[in-house]
């Protein structure tokens, strides 16, 4: 019996003074049959950050780290970062991606990046 694949599960990791970029890419993997993951439109009203943020890295196949000034000095954004390379023996893929001209974090300097 054929079944269908299940679509490849991104999660974003962004800074929300990058919102409009997060939304581009939710937009572009979408249009591409992947299904994204971001904060902004999958957090429900008065869920813990703490849980949803690690357990959504969790169920994905992906990490996307959308980095700039504004991301790689966000807390949350280390946050998700340390979770998402923990997983990555697993076969959890990250991939980082220069929005604009930033330092790359130390915990992604082995990673090539887009």
């Amino acid at each position: 019996m054929v079944t269908a694949a299940q679509p490849v599960r991104v999660f974003i990791s962004y800074s929300s003074m990058d919102r409009d970029a997060a939304f581009e890419a939710v937009r572009l993997l979408q249009s591409r049959g992947c299904s994204a993951w971001l904060d902004f439109c999958d957090i429900k009203a008065g869920e813990l950050l703490e849980k949803e943020l690690p357990a959504n890295i969790a169920e994905s196949d992906v990490v996307c780290m959308l980095l700039s000034p504004y991301s790689v000095a966000s807390p949350w954004v280390e946050l998700e970062m340390r979770l998402a390379i923990d997983q990555r023996s697993r076969g959890l893929r990250v991939i980082p991606v220069i929005l604009r001209s930033c330092r790359v974090p130390d915990l992604l300097a082995d990673i090539p990046y887009v």
